[in-house]
């Protein structure tokens, strides 16, 4: 369990020599990261580690005795089929940045690890993923990271398109329309957008925040669409989302406008404070004449709305911790059930 360099070109003898912390079984294999400094090794045991030879410091570990479930992917590794065996080989593909590895059971495991080019990367979102929708028009798993969208077969789990660069800075919140055909995205510059949920392309700007944009809803019922956005900025604006068809009247054929109008913005939050959370109750007893609207932020309130009437229509108490999640119980009578939960694990349930 020891790795040894050499400079071929004025050393005798090593130029390093250390144990490696962590390999506590035998090495059985070696690969060099094409144009990086980075060095992989792995052991009899699974554990694969990935070094920086410039300070020889171990940067990154992976794989172990605990590998992800048959034809899964991800950072960890995926099998593909039965328990993890002890290596006997390992072999780096630099194009996929992704380490294919032999078991003394025959078996072949992937692995992929991170790198600095998140491009490389092309099973794995390397950057956090921001939200995953599951959009049954397709039959897929969308995922945001960074500034890209990935779609998956919800099926095998397996990759099948990347829209890349679909907003001009990094994706901080999105869903997906009540009939999957839109994805909306609002982004760290503030920035509202639509976009066609097959190709990524531009359909809809909304007005902007001031700061990042926290969570987006598309609620769908009486007169046409709806968005809501909230920020850091402690807005909360409601948008319709107009569609104008042809006239019966017209002697030409027209295609449908779509126009998004703000038709309410709320400042409700304590001034400094942003809005992190946003949550829509179902129609109450089924009647659409009564949806309400919750708002949490950083200063542990948490707002209601009448979103019929688009207006304040109380609050609850003030909460000691900034709030990171609400929820709307399904109503089973006229009382809707709020649940909040706050940064310190504290859940809390509210009757309306």
């Amino acid at each position: 369990n020891h790795a040894l360099v050499w400079n071929p070109y004025a050393e005798k003898e090593p130029i390093f020599r250390q144990e490696l912390t962590g390999h506590d079984r035998a090495l059985c294999g070696l690969e060099v990261v094409r144009d990086t400094p980075q060095v992989i090794t792995a052991d009899i045991g699974g554990v694969m580690k990935l070094w920086d030879v410039r300070n020889f410091r171990c940067v990154q570990t992976f794989g172990g005795s605990s590998p992800a479930p048959a034809g899964t992917h991800g950072r960890g590794g995926a099998s593909v089929g039965g328990a993890l065996q002890e290596f006997n080989t390992i072999c780096y593909m630099s194009k996929y940045s992704r380490l294919a590895a032999g078991t003394s059971s025959g078996q072949v495991l992937f692995y992929n690890y991170k790198t600095n080019v998140a491009e490389k990367a092309d099973v794995t979102d390397i950057l956090g993923v921001t939200s995953v929708e599951y959009c049954s028009e397709l039959g897929n798993l969308m995922t945001v990271s960074g500034r890209h969208i990935r779609f998956w077969s919800a099926a095998t789990g397996r990759p099948l398109r990347t829209v890349k660069n679909i907003s001009s800075s990094e994706v901080t919140a999105s869903v997906v329309s009540p009939n999957h055909k839109r994805i909306y995205i609002g982004n760290a510059k503030g920035q509202v957008t639509a976009h066609d949920v097959r190709s990524g392309s531009l359909l809809l700007r909304f007005e902007s925040h001031e700061k990042d944009v926290s969570h987006i809803l598309a609620p769908e019922f009486g007169d046409g669409q709806w968005l809501v956005s909230a920020g850091w900025d402690g807005v909360v604006r409601a948008h319709h989302i107009k569609i104008s068809t042809q006239s019966a009247t017209s002697d030409f054929p027209v295609p449908p406008t779509v126009t998004p109008t703000t038709m309410a913005e709320f400042r409700q939050h304590c001034e400094g404070s942003g809005v992190t959370c946003l949550a829509m109750s179902p129609p109450i007893d089924g009647n659409h004449k009564e949806v309400l609207l919750a708002s949490g932020g950083e200063d542990g309130l948490c707002i209601i709305y009448d979103f019929v009437a688009l207006k304040r229509a109380g609050r609850l108490a003030q909460l000691k911790h900034p709030l990171v999640a609400l929820s709307w119980a399904q109503p089973t009578s006229a009382a809707p059930l709020l649940i909040a939960a706050d940064r310190a694990g504290v859940i809390s349930l509210w009757s309306m």
